[in-house]
């Protein structure tokens, strides 16, 4: 949010704050945006539904909704449909003594100082109060095998509103996977199936501490996975000599387009990460170098770029002649940053001529639209995406250094 400036004729809208929401059709193609989502509940839960409800509860979760902010002020009109009949959670996971753990999402563990912890004790610990018995990691018969593999990450985010950074999380990487053998007691299966259910640690209505117990493509032997069956013959190829396809159906062209737009953007989330890793690289693109400027300033660049949309970079250009005004707040920019922003933002060709330049970009193949076209509709997302990850080294080397 912006909250009205001190001098209102700086912002011609006078607007009390703007808000940045999420937009109810894909901007290129006019495809509704459609999300999707689980639903889970506990055996008690599903048979108070049941009682109350019908044998179709479920149908009852169908309808239109508000959700959000706002909802009073015609935001957040959802139509929320029931694509599958609910089915009970496999309760077979395991037998005998030994079971492995994969982790679906990061997880976030505390140790006894409540501090967060990666370490594959904190793990075992975790499940034996979920689980009810004593656990221990097993001896390897080979020194080759191991019992676990944890990697951690390390989740940085911003507090907008208060201009500082939030509190550090610690996490057990997504995909890290460990081994363990029951010490002491018994596996319930139903047990087990309920915390896959439920899942572990802090945050879990936020989607961290998702798990799954012998996870068929950890346990199969390789030899046994089905091979993808080879490529139907008779496709028709594109003629040669051509750069776009034969003539599309509506439906296939804007399946195309989206093909297109996932290969770019994948490709600029690379490019923009080799462009900024190297403090000369991130001082040609944004001018910044030591503590010029702090990250508050760099921050509040990021947080006003984000608000670009539809093309137009007048929030931006508002912002950057605020700055020029404020002596306080222009002083703390190195000499000669401040024009190179305002270069990218006038200059169609500059933030992809950067990426060039560092040997990072290279157009990917297109489907539909041409090179220049594409180039047209990424240029506000390279911009963001080169910015944000300049910003993001730049804090990482102030941090280590």
């Amino acid at each position: 949010e912006i909250q009205r400036p001190a001098d209102p004729s700086e912002y011609p809208g006078g607007a009390l704050y703007s808000r940045a929401a999420i937009a109810d059709v894909d901007p290129l193609t006019q495809a509704p945006l459609v999300l999707r989502s689980e639903v889970r509940v506990s055996d008690e839960v599903r048979t108070a539904l049941q009682q109350a409800l019908g044998a179709a509860w479920w149908k009852h979760l169908a309808g239109e909704a508000r959700l959000g902010a706002s909802r009073k002020d015609d935001y957040g009109a959802v139509r929320i449909e029931t694509i599958a009949e609910p089915t009970p959670m496999a309760a077979e996971k395991t037998s005998g003594k030994e079971f492995v753990v994969w982790l679906l999402s990061d997880l976030l563990l505390r140790d006894e100082a409540l501090r967060y912890t990666t370490l594959v004790e904190a793990l075992q610990g975790e499940l034996e109060r979920a689980l009810g018995v004593k656990l221990r990691l097993p001896q390897s018969a080979s020194p080759s095998t191991l019992t676990d593999r944890l990697d951690i990450r390390r989740i940085e985010s911003w507090q907008q509103r208060w201009g500082f950074p939030r509190p550090s999380l610690i996490a057990i990487r997504a995909g890290s996977c460990a081994r363990f053998e029951v010490a002491q007691g018994t596996l319930d299966p139903k047990q087990l199936a309920e915390i896959e259910a439920m899942g572990l640690g802090e945050r879990r209505a936020e989607g961290y501490g998702q798990i799954a117990f012998n996870p068929p493509i950890l346990m199969e032997p390789i030899s046994r996975w089905t091979p993808a069956p080879p490529p139907a013959e008779g496709i028709p190829k594109r003629p040669e000599g051509t750069d776009l396809p034969e003539q599309l159906t509506p439906e296939e062209e804007a399946y195309a387009r989206r093909i297109e737009e996932a290969c770019w953007r994948e490709a600029l989330q690379r490019a923009v990460l080799v462009a900024t890793e190297s403090g000369e690289k991130r001082e040609e693109i944004l001018g910044i170098a030591g503590n010029e400027p702090p990250m508050s300033q760099l921050m509040a660049l990021r947080g006003v770029l984000q608000r670009i949309t539809g093309g137009d970079c007048t929030p931006v250009r508002q912002w950057l002649d605020h700055l020029e005004k404020t002596p306080n707040r222009r002083d703390k920019w190195p000499q000669g940053a401040r024009k190179k922003i305002r270069d990218l933002l006038e200059d169609r060709d500059a933030v992809w001529q950067l990426l060039e330049g560092h040997g990072a970009w290279s157009d990917p193949p297109s489907l539909v639209r041409t090179s220049e076209k594409m180039r047209e509709v990424f240029r506000i997302e390279a911009l963001q995406s080169l910015v944000d990850a300049a910003i993001r080294a730049h804090k990482r080397e102030l941090e280590v250094g």
